[in-house]
């Protein structure tokens, strides 16, 4: 709608016209329909803008349920914009057409290690360290020291598995397991822990991620083996 301060100056959409002032002049231009206008709609560059980006959400909702057995203790409504950001970004920093092709380049590159998947985690993931040669998993000491006094009694609740994607962008999870381990066991700042998960061999025409959650956990009852979470998750490519 447009609008008059004086008989001189409109501002805004009249019918199909724009009326707008710059550097105290007054202009007017035809109303071309903006973004919902139906031929920008359907002009090349639009459809393929639309295209990528239902390709990265459809990618990101699979993601998303695939990891929910590692990260099911965060509760984050934004969780799924988070991932589509994030994959948007590792296939722009690696130029590739397609987002499987991105995916490999990104991990051979090492730009998918290490990056929490967490919003405003407080357990860097530089402290979690996989070797796939050894298939030796070690977390040093600097992931928990700051955290430790504040849980003198909890756990390390450390659940590994394999992400499973290919050409076609579908995912599965596969091997996932569970450790928990006393988060004592990490009390002076040389600790580790190394841990040595079942693997599984790789599927034809598809590439394996292996993926980590930790999360801080305590119980109320030792026998009942019943843990309970804090808000510190990690949640990242290894």
């Amino acid at each position: 709608m447009a609008k008059t301060d004086n008989e001189f100056n409109i501002n805004g959409k009249l019918g199909n016209l724009i009326f707008f002032q710059r550097n105290g002049k007054s202009f007017v231009k035809k109303y071309a329909g903006g973004f919902v206008n139906s031929s920008a709609q359907q002009h090349p560059n639009t459809i393929e803008v639309k295209k990528r980006f239902k390709e990265l959400s459809m990618f990101s909702a699979s993601f998303k349920k695939n990891i929910l057995p590692f990260n099911w203790k965060q509760k984050d409504g934004t969780f799924h914009n988070q991932l589509v950001s994030f994959f948007s970004t590792i296939k722009k920093e690696t130029n590739q057409s397609t987002m499987y092709t991105a995916l490999v380049e990104a991990y051979k590159n090492g730009k998918l290690q290490h990056r929490s998947l967490n919003k405003k985690c407080k357990l860097s993931p530089f402290y979690v360290q996989y070797n796939a040669q050894t298939n030796e998993l070690k977390i040093q000491a600097g992931l928990v020291f700051q955290h430790k006094s504040k849980f003198p009694n909890a756990y390390l609740e450390i659940s590994i598995g394999w992400l499973v994607c290919t050409e076609e962008l579908e995912l599965n999870l596969i091997n996932f397991q569970t450790f928990y381990v006393p988060i004592d066991t990490l009390a002076t700042p040389l600790s580790e822990i190394k841990l040595s998960p079942q693997i599984q061999e790789q599927q034809n025409s598809s590439t394996t991620f292996p993926f980590v959650g930790i999360s801080i956990v305590t119980q109320d009852d030792e026998q009942a083996k019943l843990f309970h979470p804090f808000h510190y998750t990690l949640t990242t490519f290894l």
